[in-house]
């Protein structure tokens, strides 16, 4: 999709990973995502593009991209650990059974979430740069 073109309201109807586009941790999830997502259906955006804050505004989403990945999903967002698992119901497999999850309180899912988000740097690191933008695997998946 090119940046001229982009029209936020008509992303409604379309299923969006919005994520840290400077966190390894984040990108690695996103390829991981992508190589198990056969639907072909999922979207990408990091969050601090310009995209990215558009799409945050436009559906109101009350939380920072660099704070929890999030997921659109046709006009509705998910967030933390419900986010991660709504993704799941889109992946192959064995990692679509992984939404089970769902049924733990989201207060309990969302604590082990939050920890893993708060040290996700000092796991992997951090990137200059959304390293999913030049990658063959995501063209015309990622919006800019």
């Amino acid at each position: 999709m090119s940046e001229e073109s982009l029209d936020i309201n008509s992303l409604e109807d379309k299923f969006i990973v919005i994520f840290d586009g400077e966190c390894a941790f984040c990108n690695a999830s996103v390829r991981f995502i992508r190589k198990h997502n056969k639907k072909d259906n999922l979207l990408y955006c990091a969050g601090l593009s310009e995209t990215g804050q558009k799409l945050t505004q436009r559906f109101n989403v009350d939380i920072s991209p660099n704070e929890s990945i999030i997921y659109l999903k046709k006009g509705k967002y998910f967030k933390f650990s419900t986010a991660a698992f709504e993704i799941c119901k889109e992946l192959d497999h064995f990692w679509a059974m992984l939404s089970f999850f769902l049924i733990v309180p989201a207060k309990l899912r969302d604590k082990v979430y939050k920890f893993i988000a708060k040290n996700r740097i000092s796991i992997m690191g951090k990137t200059d740069v959304c390293s999913l933008e030049d990658s063959k695997n995501f063209e015309g998946k990622v919006l800019k």
